[in-house]
């Protein structure tokens, strides 16, 4: 997953495998830990300072929110150092079901390791259900 890579295929292979594993391992599984393992130091997000221990916040109030989350990786698009990802969210909130969709486009270091996301939402209206 992370170090350096001379082809450009085996590097983008692993910046999608990193995508695809932080999806799982930290939005469905909780694993915490692997946010340390793949955020760049200067790490971005949406433009904004967003390190690891803020989205660990967001992580764990997104998993308290709703115990049930699941988080679906519909698709990863690869280019060069950069990944795009679209999603699906669902879970319940308060008795009721949510369903998100979206998509982030991350960028990643020499590394393996992301330097900046930003996130769209395909369904805005139902944004605040989520949070």
């Amino acid at each position: 997953m992370i170090g350096e890579s001379s082809c450009p295929i085996a590097t983008v292979l692993r910046n999608k495998r990193t995508a695809q594993q932080f999806w799982t391992r930290v939005f469905n599984d909780g694993d915490l830990d692997y946010i340390d393992q793949t955020l760049a130091p200067g790490y971005t997000y949406n433009g904004s300072p967003g390190g690891a221990d803020g989205l660990k916040a967001w992580v764990k109030a997104l998993r308290s929110a709703m115990p049930d989350l699941f988080f679906r990786v519909e698709s990863l698009l690869g280019a060069h150092d950069t990944v795009a990802i679209r999603w699906t969210l669902s879970g319940t909130r308060d008795g009721k079901e949510v369903f998100l969709t979206g998509e982030n486009v991350l960028v990643f270091d020499d590394n393996g390791r992301a330097v900046s996301n930003w996130q769209f939402l395909g369904t805005p209206d139902l944004t605040h259900q989520a949070c």
